[in-house]
């Protein structure tokens, strides 16, 4: 079985390459920077059609069907990533199934 990855947004700025201060020395001394922003999680398009157990098509149709309001991707480059607590709170909004 697959096992999801969750990356944050930090995370995801190091893996690319442009991680802005990461390691920069200024005068002698490290960069030093302080983060009061909230941590984001994120999930890559293929996370995010495994999670459903759906194709990367019924992605496709989820993004661009406006009545099912599936949360919009963020873009690093040219690579898709879902906000989990978006993708969360889609779900909770959904209509439950009768078993």
């Amino acid at each position: 079985m697959h096992q999801t990855q969750v990356l944050t947004a930090g995370e995801q700025e190091a893996r690319s390459g442009r991680c802005s201060n990461a390691g920069h020395v200024h005068r002698g001394k490290p960069l030093q920077t302080q983060n009061h922003l909230p941590t984001v999680e994120f999930l890559t398009a293929r996370q995010t059609w495994e999670r459903y157990g759906v194709t990367q098509m019924t992605l496709w149709r989820w993004l661009r069907n406006e009545a099912m309001n599936f949360p919009q991707p963020v873009y690093f480059g040219r690579f898709r990533y879902f906000r989990l607590s978006e993708l969360e709170a889609w779900e909770q909004n959904q209509p439950r199934r009768a078993a």
